[in-house]
C-alpha cells in the first residue's frame, strides 16, 4: 500500500468520532465511549484487525435491529465464586466490560473469580479485557467464541471457531506480559484487514472453499476456512474454549453462533469466558511481580539466533506499538478513514471534527 493511501490519525480524534458514531446510532453514550475506547486500543497496539476497521459493522448491525443498543445484562446464576451473565444482545465491549468488572469483584472477595458470559457480540481484542485485572494484583484470562472458521484435523466443513484467548500477568518494572492469541494460525481480521489494502495473505494461513491452499482474502472470505495453529493441538484448545464460552452458561456453540459479516437476520449469539486470579491468594503480589521481572529478564537473555538483535515476551512488541502510536498516532488505510467519515455524515457529525481524521496522507 502506497503511503498516499494512508492516514495517521490521533487516537483521541478517532475515540471522539466513533463515539459519536455510536452515540448517533442509539447506543448509550458511556457504552459508546467505552467501545470506541476499546477499537482504538487495539490500533493503538498494532493490532488493526480488531480495531475501527470492526466499528462499520457494529454500526450496519446495530442500524439493522440486529445488536440492541440498550441491552438489558442480566445474572442469570451467581455464586461466591462465579457468574452466568446473559448479555441481553448488547455490543460485546459492554457485555465484557459488565463481566470482567464482576470477575475481578469476585475474585476480590473471594480470591477468585470467574464469569461466562452469552448472547452478546463481537468484544474486541481479548487482551483488552484480560489486562483489566492487572491494575487489582491479579491474573486476568479472557476468551471468546466465534462462527465456525475451522474444519476439525481431517474434516471437510466448518466446525469451530477460531476462538481468541488471552492472559495477562503483572508485572513490576518491566511490561507485562500478555498472550493475546487466536487458535487459528491467524485472525480471521487481518484477512479482512489484507482485503481492505487491496493486499494478499502470506501462504500457509487458510484454503478455499474446494480446500485448496490460498493466499487471496476474497476466497478465504467467500466459503473458505481458517487453518488451526498447530493443527490438532489448536484445533483441542479452539474445542475446550467453545465448551467455556458457550455450553458451560447454556448459551451457543458450532452453528449456533452466527456471522456478524454474513447474517443479518440473526443474532450473533456470541459466548465470552473471564475469569480474575487474586495474587494475594497464592503469593504477596510485590514479591510476583519481581519474580516475573527476573522471569523475563532470563527469557530476554536468551541468546538470539543469526540476524535477530533481541527476544521478546508475549505482548511486548504489542506494548511497544502503543507507545508509540500513543505519541504519532495510528496508521489506518484511507479506505477505512473514507468508511468513517461517509458514516459521521449520515449522523450530522461536523465536518470540522471529521476534518480531523483527514489532515493528510502519512508524510
Amino acid at each position: 500500500m502506497t503511503e498516499l493511501n494512508r492516514y495517521r490519525v490521533s487516537h483521541q480524534s478517532l475515540i471522539d468520532v466513533c463515539t459519536s458514531l455510536f452515540a448517533e446510532n442509539g447506543v448509550p453514550l458511556e457504552d459508546a465511549k467505552l467501545t470506541a475506547e476499546a477499537l482504538v486500543d487495539a490500533d493503538l497496539h498494532g493490532v488493526s484487525s480488531h480495531g475501527v476497521i470492526r466499528a462499520g459493522i457494529y454500526i450496519k448491525r446495530l442500524q439493522e435491529g440486529i445488536v440492541r443498543q440498550k441491552p438489558d445484562l442480566k445474572i442469570v446464576k451467581e455464586t461466591d465464586n462465579t457468574v452466568v451473565l446473559d448479555g441481553g444482545n448488547g455490543l460485546g465491549q459492554v457485555v465484557s466490560n459488565q463481566a470482567m468488572e464482576l470477575a475481578i469483584q469476585k475474585a476480590q472477595d473471594h480470591n477468585v473469580g470467574i464469569v461466562s458470559a452469552k448472547n452478546s457480540n463481537h468484544f474486541g481484542t481479548a487482551s483488552y479485557w484480560a489486562t483489566k485485572a492487572l491494575e487489582h494484583d491479579m491474573i486476568g484470562i479472557a476468551a471468546s467464541n466465534v462462527p465456525p472458521l475451522m474444519p476439525p484435523p481431517s474434516g471437510a466443513a466448518a466446525r469451530i471457531g477460531n476462538n481468541p484467548l488471552s492472559i495477562a500477568v503483572p508485572a513490576d518494572r518491566v511490561k507485562p506480559i500478555v498472550l493475546d492469541m487466536a487458535t487459528s494460525v491467524v485472525a480471521l481480521g487481518k484477512v479482512l484487514l489484507a482485503k481492505s489494502r487491496g493486499e494478499n495473505v502470506p501462504d500457509g494461513w487458510a484454503v478455499d472453499k474446494h480446500g485448496q491452499a490460498t493466499n487471496r482474502p476474497e476466497e478465504i472470505l467467500n466459503g473458505g476456512y481458517l487453518l488451526p495453529v498447530g493443527g490438532p493441538k489448536g484445533y483441542g484448545l479452539a474445542a475446550i474454549i467453545d465448551i467455556l464460552t458457550g455450553v458451560l452458561n447454556e448459551g451457543a456453540f458450532g452453528s449456533d453462533v452466527h456471522s456478524m459479516y454474513k447474517d443479518f437476520e440473526r443474532p450473533a449469539n456470541i459466548g465470552h469466558f473471564f475469569m480474575a486470579i487474586n495474587l494475594r491468594s497464592f503469593i504477596e503480589p510485590a514479591l510476583f511481580r519481581k519474580s516475573v521481572d527476573l522471569y523475563a529478564q532470563y527469557m530476554k537473555n536468551t541468546p538470539c539466533a543469526p540476524g535477530v538483535s533481541e527476544i521478546f515476551l508475549p505482548g511486548e512488541i504489542e506494548a511497544l506499538n502503543y507507545e508509540r502510536n500513543l505519541q504519532e498516532g495510528v496508521i489506518l488505510p484511507k479506505s477505512l478513514v473514507d468508511e468513517l467519515v461517509q458514516y459521521g455524515q449520515q449522523v450530522g457529525i461536523s465536518d470540522e471534527r471529521l476534518q480531523e481524521l483527514t489532515q493528510g496522507p502519512l508524510a
